[in-house]
């Protein structure tokens, strides 16, 4: 709790979840004797705000030269299917093989003039300089993925996850999930163990704030790289120091990302399935249903790409 208070005008603002000003009038020698006014207002100091100016300028640097450090070319199949995205409230989502998935598919979202999703990624990324590109104010929702699933140490992460998705829904922005969760070293295995608590949570809260279902909708992708990914090189290191030391593990892929520009470069492929409406996941609750025709539709959006 903070407090500022002053005498003569005298006032005390405190800051929590609400955001409160008391105001005394003027001359009054104590707050008891004079007349007081409260004025209160939400607090959105910690709310996403998502900074499409600078998201603007991240596209155009991507598109007149930083992309091509990193990829040789990009091809992309399914993008008429955007099209069909305007004016709706949008649940992408992709397989995730590399990083570079968080620059690579937003790119093509915002190419496409459609609203800069928030974008649930695991908590490692927020240290420089992967903070740079991907923070809170590029749509970044940081969750630990370790700890969110287990018992007690996980409530906290689990609570922060809920809310952070509950002011997703209230704010009426898009969000993209990688149901794989963290990054699928080996392509053989995309989509294996797909995650279900963010598809649950995020239905519940559609239900609970949503009152036009009909423009709530959800497209699955695949992305592949050839003839690997950005950190392929690395990735049985990665693999090995991940859970047990973290420096190391990160150094390993900013090595990756920081040397690509002078190493052969993958190309990027990209496939964006049909778009299809939520409504009925949404009122039957039906994430189990959601995740299962998603797993299926993105592998097969990525044996079409790969074959």
């Amino acid at each position: 709790m903070v407090g500022l208070t002053f005498t003569g005008d005298i006032f005390k603002v405190n800051i929590g979840k609400i955001f409160a000003v008391n105001v005394y009038e003027r001359g009054a020698r104590t707050k008891s004797n004079a007349k007081r006014l409260i004025i209160k207002f939400p607090n959105n100091s910690s709310r996403m705000r998502i900074n499409q100016g600078r998201i603007d300028k991240i596209g155009r640097d991507l598109r007149k030269k930083h992309l091509w450090r990193f990829i040789n070319k990009l091809r992309v199949f399914g993008g008429e299917n955007l099209k069909f995205l305007e004016g709706k409230r949008m649940l992408y989502l992709p397989n995730h093989l590399s990083h570079f998935d968080y620059i690579l598919i937003p790119y093509l979202i915002n190419q496409n003039a459609l609203p800069h999703p928030a974008i649930i990624a695991g908590k490692n990324l927020d240290h420089w300089p992967a903070n740079e590109l991907i923070s809170k104010d590029t749509g970044a929702i940081f969750v630990d993925r370790e700890n969110i699933m287990k018992r007690y140490l996980g409530e906290r992460e689990r609570k922060k996850l809920k809310k952070d998705i509950e002011e997703i829904v209230s704010d009426d922005r898009s969000i993209m999930i990688f149901l794989d969760g963290g990054r699928v070293y080996d392509s053989s295995k995309i989509m294996m163990a797909p995650k279900h608590g963010y598809i649950k949570e995020y239905l519940h809260e559609l239900s609970e704030q949503s009152k036009d279902l009909v423009k709530d909708y959800a497209i699955d992708i695949a992305v592949s790289y050839r003839p690997q990914t950005i950190e392929g090189p690395f990735s049985g290191a990665v693999r090995f120091f991940k859970k047990k030391f973290f420096p190391l593990y990160f150094g390993l892929d900013l090595f990756a990302f920081a040397t690509q520009p002078f190493r052969p470069k993958p190309d990027a492929y990209v496939n964006f399935g049909r778009p299809y409406p939520l409504e009925s996941f949404i009122k039957n609750q039906d994430y189990r249903g959601l995740v299962k025709f998603a797993t299926e539709d993105v592998r097969n959006l990525y044996k079409e790409i790969t074959d």
